[in-house]
């Protein structure tokens, strides 16, 4: 298969030039998180990507990492125009990393939100979720990176945050992976437990079908909104509405383009959306932070007043840049 706009590893991706703050726009690096490998989400993404390239009429190049921070460092440098990243990664990307959100995602069947998910193997012999709560130190947990949504923020703050309890003591052990790395994991009976989310287990049904008839899904979360893209927003203002224009539309001129966008990420297209998706998030994200300073012994109740006051302060800067989108 001919890849026409080009695969970056991590090291050509970063060792060349960013291009994307020149007063014209020449070239456009768009970040993909990972939930399988590398090479297959730049497959998947690669007719969605050479479409794009003919469209704006320069090079669009595919840069995919299982590591969320790769793609943010690669925005705040100017080197990464365009991202798809979770709720969680954006919220990091919009504060850091001059990242705007500009459309999200509309799955296949129509679906705009998903849920996080806890696994268990069928012969676990975990039976509920309050077993888990309820058993301290008896089983093994497969936890998504920090800057994921479904991985880490909800069931982090919906299930342990909600229920005072630290991962990192109550598990017997952890380990950190993918959601395509959790899953097969748990199926092989290697975790006890692991998080992932409705539209990867959905996908994994069809891609790994004897592991999918092992696992059970134990907990879910209320939905959230879909993955978000974002570009720089100091992307000159003729390419962002280009940009913007070019998501919005696909999947609107054919068989083909819907077909790419099955092919990508089982989509059926994009819709507008603002940094305000992101304000649920970080409204988890403040209560998580303030409650592990609440329940932490080793700082002294001057510190912890301190400390209150600079979240309080980080979170009503955050409101601001969200409510700008």
């Amino acid at each position: 298969m001919k890849l026409t706009t080009g695969l970056l590893v991590a090291t050509a991706l970063f060792a060349t030039a960013g291009t994307a703050l020149a007063s014209e726009t020449k070239e456009i690096s768009v970040g993909l998180i990972v939930t399988t490998s590398e090479a297959e989400t730049l497959k998947n993404w690669q007719p969605f990507l050479d479409d794009m390239s003919k469209k704006l009429g320069m090079k669009v190049t595919g840069y995919a990492s299982k590591n969320y921070s790769d793609i943010i460092d690669g925005m705040k440098q100017g080197k990464v125009q365009v991202a798809w990243l979770g709720a969680k990664s954006a919220l990091q990307a919009v504060v850091e990393a001059n990242g705007e959100v500009f459309v999200r995602h509309i799955k296949a069947d129509g679906s705009k939100g998903y849920s996080a998910l806890l696994l268990t193997h069928n012969g676990s012999g975990i039976a509920s979720l309050d077993q888990v709560i309820s058993s301290p130190g008896k089983y093994s947990y497969a936890n998504g990176k920090p800057t994921s949504t479904s991985g880490f923020l909800l069931p982090n703050y919906y299930v342990f945050t909600k229920n005072e309890i630290d991962p990192k003591k109550h598990f017997k052990s952890i380990v950190t992976g993918s959601h395509q790395d959790n899953f097969l994991a748990v199926a092989a009976g290697k975790v006890d437990i692991a998080t992932n989310n409705t539209d990867d287990f959905d996908d994994f049904k069809n891609k790994y079908p004897s592991e999918y008839a092992k696992v059970k899904v134990l907990w879910k979360s209320e939905p959230v909104g879909l993955d978000p893209m974002l570009y720089d927003k100091r992307l000159p203002a003729d390419t962002k509405q280009k940009l913007a224009r070019f998501f919005i539309d696909y999947g609107k001129g054919g068989v083909e383009e819907r077909k790419n966008l099955l092919q990508a990420y089982d989509l059926k297209g994009f819709e507008r959306s603002t940094n305000m998706q992101l304000k649920r998030i970080a409204d988890l994200e403040m209560f998580n932070e303030q409650y592990s300073l609440m329940v932490d012994d080793s700082v002294t109740a001057e510190q912890k007043d301190k400390r209150f006051r600079e979240i309080n302060q980080k979170y009503r800067e955050i409101q601001r840049l969200l409510g700008s989108g």
